[in-house]
């Protein structure tokens, strides 16, 4: 056999062998991620099992924000020296109106106009 092939044939031999070693290391890699992944998932199921809708909580904060906005409405009545009118307050929220009140507000926003967050150092 002539040099020039048995280089050819060393230098393939050892092309193979090095993509070979590499394919090995993703392989272990890939293992190594599906193994973590299956604790994340029984992790996430568990927390799944655990959670419950909370309408009675919702009916709760829905009747306290309608008693806080007729202390308001009385507040203001009192500071402007009129009689304000009262609204009524709101009746517990069905199921559709909850999820449509958790829905983002249609200009695309997902949080209303708030003071911007503080930053502290550490």
């Amino acid at each position: 056999m002539a040099p020039a092939a048995v280089g050819t044939l060393v230098v393939t031999a050892v092309l193979v062998a090095g993509l070979a070693i590499y394919l090995i290391m993703i392989a272990t890699n890939l293992q190594k991620i599906s193994a973590a992944l299956d604790v994340v998932l029984g992790a996430v199921t568990g927390i799944a099992g655990q959670v419950k809708p909370a309408p009675g909580v919702v009916g709760s904060i829905a009747r306290d924000v309608g008693a806080i906005q007729g202390a308001l409405h009385g507040l203001i009545a009192l500071a402007t020296g009129g009689a304000a009118p009262a609204p009524a307050a709101p009746a517990a929220p069905s199921r559709s109106s909850a999820r449509a009140a958790a829905a983002p507000a249609p200009s695309g926003r997902s949080r209303p106009n708030l003071p911007p967050p503080v930053h502290r150092r550490h």
